[in-house]
């Protein structure tokens, strides 16, 4: 289950528990961007285990690349 909401500068994406996104934490930088020279850079602000159990639901806020 893969999910992605716009909300001003924002990004949320909920993802399965596993052993890839159990090495997700706040404040972590990711680039989600096509492969351009200056991506798009976004930093996490909040990581929540929400209902069902084994789901993470992620909130990203545009950062700047460097």
């Amino acid at each position: 289950m893969y999910k992605i909401e716009t909300i001003e500068n924002q990004r949320k994406a909920i993802l399965p528990m596993n052993s890839i996104s159990e090495t997700i934490f706040y404040n972590q930088r990711f680039l989600i961007s096509a492969p351009i020279s200056e991506p798009l850079a976004w930093r996490l602000t909040k990581v929540e285990d929400i209902f069902p159990k084994g789901v993470r639901r992620l909130t990203f806020a545009a950062d700047t690349y460097n």
